[in-house]
């Protein structure tokens, strides 16, 4: 970011009594021993990167492919145990009820969260319940341009895919091989009660990880209505972003499936692309955005040079933080100090060493809530916009004071949830 920059200063902590909330608690010395970091000193991000020649998330050895159906939304549609929540979940979100009137639960706040997710209910409506090819915006079977291009080698190939991608409206975007592991072992079709192998009409060779950021104004509502528009906003994006990807590479003679949470899971193909880290919160954590992306990806039988998985410090952060576990008003977020093979339920995918989320106390309390949540995301320290507080925050996340992140967060007022005021101020702006 330029140095030159001019930053607004946010109501609360002064860079000066910052600096002497610093010194009580020892971070003196840490900050001058960043002193030629370029984060600090120029505003330039810098970031402690690792890259990895090998997925950097140990799996069992009797690891499965996941069964979609056991997603606790497909639940809804079988499980006994989740079909009342997900009643009163749908009935909430759709708006056939109406909001709690508090600030946050509005009617007006209702109807910008219906209007956000309006292309994606209306274009391709049966992603989110994990069917592929389905919707306008979804369909599979769009024949190719007969003309192929031919590139010089899969580095040019995806040199022009991912500026094309960018162009299109990605905020990042990563690539990764074709790897079965991650695609669903089944799709399940509620209509029909069936659960159906997941099959592609070609055969894939390559995947394009698209990260859509979330309105920043809009996720610090959490859980609000305002936060459901945010990512309904993103959802909506998701379908229209991955058709444009689709097609660009469809009028290069190649194929091409393009897909929202449907077919293939979608946080391990963006670890494997290299856009970010696993997460306590299980979503990936990127270093540009945090956890405030939705992802959405294209197979396809074009040949790409694969990117590298990063680590960055998440994981080691995480360890300590439990920010987004504090802040989870279902208490469903795990805080085990380090990640396990242990899961909560059928809706836990097992086999993956990590931090599993009690999907089902999750969705409870979005049946409560009305809307989705949130709160992990709004809460988590890496969620922020470039302020120089926060970039320096971000500084330390790669030295040995990395533990004082979640302090200067806390510190700056940053990430606290259910505040009622956001979302009073989201529409003064």
């Amino acid at each position: 970011m330029d140095s030159e920059k001019n930053i607004k200063q946010k109501p609360g902590i002064s860079r000066r009594s910052f600096l002497k909330t610093a010194g009580a608690i020892g971070a003196v010395g840490a900050l001058a021993s960043m002193a030629n970091i370029p984060g600090v000193t120029d505003q330039k991000e810098v970031y402690a990167v690792t890259t990895h020649d090998t997925f950097p998330v140990e799996l069992s050895e009797d690891f499965k492919r996941f069964d979609f159906k056991n997603v606790v939304f497909m639940r809804g549609f079988w499980d006994p145990k989740i079909q009342p929540i997900a009643q009163v979940q749908q009935a909430k979100f759709s708006n056939q009820m109406p909001p709690a009137g508090n600030p946050g639960y509005t009617e007006i706040d209702a109807a910008l969260n219906q209007a956000a997710w309006a292309i994606h209910d209306s274009a391709s409506p049966k992603s989110a319940y994990g069917i592929p090819a389905a919707g306008p915006l979804m369909a599979w079977d769009v024949p190719s341009n007969s003309r192929k291009y031919t590139f010089s080698d899969p580095e040019e190939a995806s040199r022009i895919v991912k500026r094309a991608a960018r162009f299109l409206g990605a905020s990042l975007v990563g690539i990764c091989d074709y790897d079965e592991r991650w695609v669903y072992s089944h799709w399940y079709n509620p209509f029909e009660a069936q659960s159906i192998p997941v099959q592609f009409p070609f055969e894939p060779k390559s995947v394009i990880v698209i990260a859509l950021e979330m309105n920043y104004e809009g996720i610090k509502t959490a859980p609000s209505l305002l936060e459901s528009a945010a990512a309904g906003n993103e959802y909506s994006n998701m379908s229209g972003v991955s058709h444009k990807v689709a097609t660009f590479l469809r009028q290069l003679g190649y194929k091409a499936a393009n897909c929202g949470n449907d077919t293939a899971l979608s946080v391990p193909l963006a670890i494997a692309a290299g856009l970010g880290e696993m997460s306590r919160m299980g979503m990936v954590i990127t270093r540009e955005y945090g956890p405030r992306v939705r992802l959405c990806k294209v197979f396809t039988d074009l040949e790409l040079k694969a990117d590298k998985p990063i680590s960055f410090g998440v994981k080691e952060f995480c360890k300590s933080c439990l920010k987004c576990a504090d802040s989870c008003p279902g208490e469903a977020i795990s805080r085990d100090k380090e990640p396990s093979f242990d899961t909560y339920n059928i809706s836990n995918h097992a086999g993956v060493k990590k931090w599993c989320v009690d999907a089902e106390k999750c969705y409870q309390f979005w049946a409560d809530n009305g809307g989705d949540c949130g709160s992990c995301i709004a809460s988590c320290p890496y969620n922020k916009i470039d302020e120089w507080h926060h970039k320096l925050s971000r500084a330390f996340a790669e030295t040995p004071a990395r533990s004082l992140l979640r302090y200067l967060d806390d510190a700056f007022g940053y990430g606290k949830v259910g505040n009622e005021q956001l979302a009073i101020d989201f529409w003064k702006k």
